[in-house]
């Protein structure tokens, strides 16, 4: 990464890459969070709210089976025995409501019998136990298999009371599975959800799962391979409310919402949907960042080369003309358009130039300056040797006539002296002349 456009690109892409990493994580994040946030609490409502319309529904059921055992009919044949003809009539009746498989009553005994015309012993069963012996106003019971019908069905029982308020026997309907299976197609909350409820046993009693109703118990869920069901199981049939995360057999996941059922001992209506589908929103979401970010990311790309581009080119031919320049090409002028930090450099540079033009000029003047004085020098320095000469000349000859005076001087001073000498000797021979005289 030598060039400025590498490493713009290094600079700007790669911060700018982690930070729009770190965003879209972050976003996710919320988005996820907040989208499983909405989608728990409206699935909670919603299956609040058909769990509310299926205890309606079997509150219904309880105050149509009291109604019936408040009928003379009905009371007579417990009272009488002779239940036949009751157990006629109330066929008749029941023939249009294809949600009851049958009606029946129940003596103190036990003895049950239909409108089927079957007679069963009910003695042992859990709600025949609660109306007849702990008293209870009403029971529902869980799922069951029909002692008359072999069919999967649950049981509205209610107690028959005689004139003075005693409990004489039972009144009963028996409701299909199909029909709660009916309802639950009509609980649509997302492509994925299936609606499911079990008993208060963890048996499941309706789901559009055909081969699970009466067979799957969420209880033992663990053998099947699910995990975290069993867990949910003990939260909802202890009568929370609430939301769990169920890993299928399969490894893919669903989110499981569920609520108690009302009027029921301990029925739970649930909703699972899988987790794709519950952050179908939040991946949406993902790849519609993922895509602004790859745009964002080749704009910055584009922008970045196309920037990069125009500051190297700009650059580059400041460089080719500092390099003509230093070769000593003086001529070149540094040009760049704009006002940028380039447009700048290159007016700095252009500065230079110039400045550095004068510089030379000035040298090349100061330069004509020393060579005309070299020359006025030199002239100056010939005239000076030529003079030197002569005087040499001329000292030559005054030394020559020097010595010649000297050499006259010398005669003379000899000739003085052989005067001086020869008058001394004249003195000398008048002294004697003297003497002698």
């Amino acid at each position: 990464m030598k060039s400025i456009r590498g490493k713009m690109l290094l600079l700007i892409l790669v911060p700018s890459i982690v930070i729009g990493v770190m965003i879209t994580f972050l976003l996710y994040f919320q988005i996820s969070s907040s989208t499983t946030a909405t989608t728990e609490e409206m699935l909670l409502n919603v299956v609040d709210g058909h769990a509310g319309f299926i205890g309606e529904w079997i509150h219904g059921i309880i105050k149509e089976a009291k109604t019936f055992a408040e009928g003379k009919e009905i009371i007579e044949a417990l009272k009488t025995g002779e239940w036949k003809d009751s157990m006629e009539d109330l066929k008749q009746k029941l023939v249009k409501r294809p949600e009851y498989e049958m009606g029946f009553i129940a003596y103190p005994d036990g003895t049950s019998p239909t409108t089927l015309g079957i007679a069963a012993n009910i003695s042992d069963r859990d709600y025949f136990q609660k109306v007849v012996k702990q008293g209870a106003e009403y029971a529902v019971s869980d799922g069951l298999i029909s002692k008359a019908t072999g069919r999967g069905i649950f049981v509205v029982a209610v107690p028959v009371k005689d004139e003075t308020g005693k409990v004489i026997g039972v009144f009963g309907l028996t409701v299909t599975f199909d029909t709660i299976s009916k309802i639950l197609e009509d609980i649509h909350v997302g492509e994925s959800a299936f609606p499911w409820v079990v008993d208060s046993t963890g048996v499941v009693i309706g789901s559009p799962i055909k081969e699970w109703i009466m067979k799957f118990n969420i209880t033992q869920a663990s053998k099947e391979g699910y995990k975290g069901l069993e867990e949910m199981a003990r939260e909802a049939l202890a009568g929370k409310e609430g939301f769990a995360k169920v890993i299928n057999p399969d490894g893919s996941v669903n989110y499981n919402y569920y609520v108690p059922v009302p009027y029921t001992n301990g029925w739970v209506l649930g909703v699972a949907i899988s987790e794709k589908e519950v952050l179908a929103t939040a991946n949406a979401a993902l790849r519609n960042v993922v895509i602004g970010l790859a745009v964002l990311m080749a704009v910055i790309v584009g922008v970045v080369f196309f920037v990069s581009t125009s500051i190297s080119k700009a650059i580059r031919g400041l460089v080719k003309r500092v390099d003509e320049f230093g070769k000593g090409d003086l001529t070149v002028k540094f040009e760049a358009k704009g006002k940028d930090e380039v447009a700048r450099m290159a007016q700095a540079l252009q500065q230079m130039a110039n400045n550095l033009r004068e510089v030379f000029k000035s040298i090349n003047d100061a330069s004509g300056q020393v060579d005309s004085s070299a020359g006025n020098l030199a002239a100056t320095a010939e005239e000076l040797s030529a003079t030197s000469e002569e005087l040499a000349s001329q000292m030559e000859e005054v030394d020559r006539e020097t010595q010649s005076v000297s050499a006259s001087v010398q005669e003379v001073t000899s000739g003085i002296e052989e005067v001086t000498a020869s008058a001394q000797n004249v003195a000398k021979a008048a002294q004697e002349l003297t003497r002698e005289s």
